[in-house]
């Protein structure tokens, strides 16, 4: 039975190794038998309230076992998962809800005060159902389990889209990307020998469900008949002890987990020699922070970049590709070289000239893996994606003579002082080597002399931060003085989006609120 979509990866390993655990969340355990029958009740149970193929169905809630029952449930009849971001404020929440059209809407506990204060603003949700129950909505479970579990049969085709996953929105409203069938599913066979799955993986899933990484992580995985361990939140010390305790084999972790595990105490003598491979990605990831990591963790790890846009993973660098200490160590700043089904070129981003080689442009992608779309919104779309089917990724690169790709910054977020282009995530990676600094980021601050200049934002590894000529200094001595900071200052904790990216339009906000 071959796996054509998301439906057929619990109904293959259900007919195929149906006592083997498909999921571990806490103590509880799910075989994939057990998962096969939970998502048709919870199909059966959706088609009654009205669900059909190409509905859109949403799920307000962290990482949990009823997550899976609601994706392969809608699966199993061809429903669109709309992803919703729980980290949102109760109004941002209904612009998702509303704007996504969703059909039927799953919550769990912990997000019920919002669904409180929100439910009357929802225009399109029919039937509301709230795990472990409610006053005024039916629980989950026992809507779920009033329904009998023969498979609807149902599924979805070549390019049905399956996945509504909402863009990180750093810059106003966040758009629906249209994630089709046969695009995801791509990935899955792409990927799995690429990033060190087999039979016998054992998967850590622990980014959020509404993100590209981490259902599509969850459901490669799950593809490849692995037992997967769920984690609900990305607390270090929790992550290190579930890779230790489950012997985890797998894992796709972005370099700030990374970098907040590698201070959890006693990591240094942890167990992980279950670990076989890490893929990296989702931001930049400094020099600093993938040496000690390689060295603790003491796995194979693979460099990855993807886009929401683009299903997630589109380029890897390998593991015989890291070279630390060797002399190939600069390519371990690079994301590695396009998969097979990828082609990638650096473009002038207001000439859409291509550039040759080393040059910095915008990196387009053309891929049969890339979205269909943004929902209801066709200039977006046609804005992002060409005639000829080139998509604008809105990151700053460049391609060298052997085809590793280098990612530079996001194309907004380069700083242009006195004619100069300064990349904020090449200072970062030189800050980051300062052992009083735990975490920076660098942002365009308006400058009369040369237009923006550079300002750096640090958390301090100790009770006393560096002082802003030390950092200063510092950074020269690694870097061309035109790139360095001009002025710093320090935070608790650098915001980010889910995917580790930095929020630099928040810390943008911030100091010029602070200079009024």
């Amino acid at each position: 039975m071959s796996i054509s979509n998301i439906a057929g990866v619990v109904r293959r390993h259900a007919a195929t190794q149906p006592d083997k655990t498909a999921l571990v969340y806490g103590d509880e355990e799910v075989t994939f038998a057990e998962l096969d029958s939970r998502s048709s009740r919870t199909a059966n149970a959706m088609a009654a309230a009205g669900v059909g193929h190409g509905d859109h169905v949403g799920f307000l809630d962290k990482n949990c076992m009823e997550f899976f029952d609601f994706l392969f449930g809608a699966a199993k009849l061809g429903a669109v998962h709309a992803g919703i971001n729980w980290r949102l404020a109760p109004r941002e929440i209904t612009g998702v809800v509303n704007d996504a059209e969703i059909k039927l809407l799953i919550v769990g506990e912990e997000y019920v005060p919002i669904l409180d204060e929100i439910a009357g603003d929802l225009n399109t949700v029919e039937k509301i159902l709230v795990v472990g129950g409610h006053e005024s909505h039916q629980s989950f479970e026992e809507w779920r389990d009033s329904h009998p579990d023969t498979d609807p049969g149902g599924g979805a085709q070549r390019n049905d889209t399956v996945f509504l996953l909402y863009s990180s929105g750093t810059t106003g409203f966040p758009k629906g990307v249209m994630i089709p069938n046969d695009a995801f599913m791509e990935l899955k066979k792409m990927c799995s020998p690429m990033w060190g799955f087999d039979g016998d993986s054992v998967n850590l899933v622990n980014l959020p469900m509404f993100h590209i990484g981490g259902v599509g992580w969850s459901c490669l995985g799950l593809y490849n008949g692995n037992t997967s361990i769920v984690a609900r939140d990305n607390i270090p010390q929790l992550l290190v002890d579930l890779t230790v305790n489950h012997r985890v084999s797998n894992a796709f972790l972005v370099p700030v987990l990374l970098q907040f595990m590698l201070t959890v105490p006693g990591v240094e003598d942890a167990d992980f020699s279950a670990l076989r491979t890490i893929v990296y990605g989702g931001s930049p990831i400094s020099e600093e922070v993938l040496n000690q990591s390689i060295e603790v963790l003491g796995c194979e790890f693979a460099g990855a970049y993807g886009l929401t846009e683009s299903c997630n993973g589109v380029t890897t660098l390998f593991p015989d590709e890291h070279d630390p200490g060797g002399p190939y160590a600069y390519r371990m700043l690079s994301v590695g070289r396009p998969h097979p089904n990828v082609e990638l070129k650096i473009v002038d981003p207001v000439s859409t000239e291509e550039l040759a080689t080393d040059d910095v442009g915008e990196i387009w992608l053309r891929s049969p893996q890339l979205m269909s779309g943004y929902w209801k919104n066709p200039e977006a779309t046609a804005e992002t994606v060409n005639a000829e089917g080139w998509m604008r990724t809105g990151d700053a690169g460049s391609v060298d003579a052997d085809g590793f790709v280098y990612i530079r910054d996001r194309i907004k977020d380069m700083i242009i002082s006195g004619g100069e282009n300064i990349y904020p995530a090449e200072v970062e990676n030189a800050l980051m080597e300062h052992p009083g600094v735990a975490d920076v980021a660098v942002i365009g601050v308006p400058s009369a002399k040369w237009g923006e200049t550079p300002r750096a934002v640090i958390v301090a590894a100790g009770d006393e931060a560096p002082t802003e000529a030390e950092i200063i200094e510092f950074c020269r001595s690694r870097i061309a003085h035109y790139k360095c900071p001009t002025s710093v200052g320090t935070i608790d904790v650098i915001p980010r989006n889910p995917s580790g990216k930095i929020l630099k339009g928040d810390l943008r906000d911030m100091y010029l609120a602070s200079q009024g």
